[in-house]
């Protein structure tokens, strides 16, 4: 069983004009479907059908996110596993979604719903999937130029409970650990692919989302990005452009609408994509500004407690 991406993010949003605006002028994405209620969107450097699902709502939320398995059979296995270890699960049948085949449903221990899936519909590149031109179309002009879906940042009342339900159930590993006064994880980055995370757990209440992050192309697509911001009005977070010790990535964040952060980063060092290959990177509390906001080597509170 094995997970090749974190591949699709439901949020739901208080206005859903002004936030498929947003995630379109903005950010770069692209409108796949439109029914009552919701829109499907994707991202430019991901050839699926969508990898954003906006459903409107009296709240903004996390609503659920989906990891895409590498075979058919891994459904079942999962179920299986997921079953094993106490969680609730449940089968969605292909075609009640657009775009999205037979799904197995779950609940991590923290309370957040997952959606594993291996049939999507195949849409391709903006371009072409023959002789297509290598400078892509400028559907884009305008925008921060986000990729793809890189993470998903997500709360736990228990950051080591979670990580061992995605270590035992999931096959993913550690990257890097924060390890709290108590010498448990107080924070932990955790990937099941070639980047050093695709999940990222951080302390709150359970279902919590602390961000979604869309990858850049190139670090001068993050500084570019960052002047579109600007240029559209979309307050960006006090540092501006900052550096994660953490990953070593050049980042920024800001609020969609709703008030869902989005981080738009580039740099995650990659990682052997299996499970038990190389030993985690271990911080301490006392170095935690440093590995949070390298240049600043201060904690920003409201960017450590403000969550969705």
């Amino acid at each position: 069983m094995a997970v090749t991406k974190v591949g699709r993010v439901v949020l739901t949003v208080t206005d859903l004009d002004e936030a498929v605006r947003h995630y379109t002028e903005t950010m770069g994405l692209s409108v796949t479907t439109r029914r009552d209620g919701e829109a499907y969107l994707r991202l430019p450097g991901d050839q699926d059908h969508h990898n954003l699902v906006l459903q409107q709502s009296d709240r903004a939320s996390l609503a659920s996110f989906g990891i895409k398995m590498s075979d058919p059979g891994d459904l079942e296995e999962l179920e299986l596993v997921a079953g094993r270890a106490g969680a609730d699960v449940r089968r969605v049948s292909g075609g009640e979604h657009p775009g999205l085949g037979e799904a197995v449903v779950f609940r991590l221990p923290s309370e957040h719903e997952v959606w594993a899936y291996h049939d999507i519909e195949h849409i391709g590149w903006a371009e072409g999937m023959e002789n297509p031109d290598p400078v892509p179309e400028d559907a884009t002009a305008g925008t921060v130029h986000a990729q793809r879906i890189d993470h998903v940042a997500i709360c736990a009342p228990d950051v080591g409970d979670l990580a061992t339900f995605l270590t035992e159930v999931l096959d993913f590993d550690s990257s890097e650990i924060l390890i709290g006064p108590d010498g448990r994880p107080g924070a932990t980055w955790m990937y099941c692919t070639n980047t050093m995370h695709d999940i990222a757990v951080v302390p709150g209440p359970g279902a919590g989302l602390h961000h979604v992050s869309f990858a850049a192309d190139s670090r001068a697509a993050v500084i570019n990005g960052i002047d579109t911001l600007r240029h559209r009005g979309v307050p960006t977070m006090d540092f501006g452009l900052t550096r994660h010790g953490i990953a070593g990535v050049t980042t920024t964040y800001f609020h969609d609408p709703s008030g869902i952060r989005n981080e738009l980063f580039f740099g995650p060092y990659p990682t052997p994509g299996v499970p038990g290959q190389v030993p985690p990177v271990e911080w301490e509390m006392a170095e935690f500004a440093r590995g949070a906001f390298y240049y600043e080597n201060e904690l920003d509170m409201a960017f450590m407690t403000e969550i969705t």
